[in-house]
Formats: C-alpha cells, structure tokens, sequence
C-alpha cells in the first residue's frame, strides 16, 4: 500500500523562500511552483499527494489533477483545514496516511484521529534532503515569517 500525504498548502509554500516570493507576487506561479516540487516528489517515490488550497478565490470545491498530483480548492465558507479534516476522516480507514501542516489546531486535530502528522518545515526538509539523495532538486527550507502570512491572506493584529 503506498502511502498518501494530504498537504496543507498554502502552508506548505510560505515555508519554501522561493514559492513563497513567487506566490506574495502571483498566487498562481506560486502554487504552480509548489506543484512542480510535489510532482518531482511524486516521480521519485510513488506516493499518493492531494493538496489543498483555500479556494476564497471560487464559490464551488474543485478538484482536479496537476502533473499527477491531486489539487483541491475548498468551497467557501469551508476552508483548506475542514477539506483536510474531512478527507484524514474518511481516508485514514484504508491508506497509510500522513498530513503536511503547521498549523496547531489542524495537526492537533488530525493527531487525536491517529493520523500521522508532518510540520510543513519538516516536510520540505525532508522532501528536499531525499530528492537531493535522487538528484531531482535543490529547494531550501527557510523560516516561516508570520508577518508575510498575515499580510498575504490580509490579517490584521488585534
């Protein structure tokens, strides 16, 4: 049973310097950067990757499949983390499941369903050190800076 990674991802790309200075610019060579990573990741071992983006641009859930990774936009008012919640409910009964995030609540939540849970940092670490091993990519992790997550999704400190 090969094994399948749910990835929050919008998380994901504000955790690589690259994707996300292409995303702050235009969210879709951003996430079209993002997808490029994941499909060379995908190529390399075989596993079963959706992604999953807060769909606040659109009114309907889409889905649809991007260099052989599954790609998902949530339907407003559901977000990216409910998306993710409910497909860690229902997949974690018949795959070898992890999920990619940062987010507290969300790997919180996803923990107490006995889902296997990766902080996006790590991931991309880890990501990066196999594909090096293979010699398909050179991506670096960076540091999360919050205040480019605020100001990306237009939040505002209290």
């Amino acid at each position: 049973m090969s094994k399948t990674i749910i990835i929050d991802g919008y998380n994901l790309a504000f955790v690589s310097n690259s994707i996300r200075q292409a995303l702050l610019k235009e969210k879709q060579k951003g996430r079209e950067l993002l997808i490029e990573l994941l499909a060379g990741y995908k190529k390399a071992f075989g596993y079963d990757i959706t992604v999953i983006f807060d769909g606040a641009d659109g009114t309907e859930e889409k889905a649809a499949r991007v260099k052989g990774i599954r790609v998902i936009f949530s339907k407003p008012p559901r977000n990216a983390d409910r998306v993710i919640k409910d497909r860690a409910a229902v997949l974690k009964k018949t795959k070898v499941l992890t999920v990619v995030t940062s987010d507290r609540e969300l790997a919180h939540y996803v923990k107490g369903r006995q889902v296997e849970v990766i902080g996006s940092g790590a991931f991309l670490e880890r990501m990066e050190q196999e594909l090096t091993r293979r010699g398909l990519e050179n991506e670096k992790p960076t540091k999360f800076d919050p205040g480019e997550w605020m100001e990306y999704f237009k939040i505002e400190e209290d």
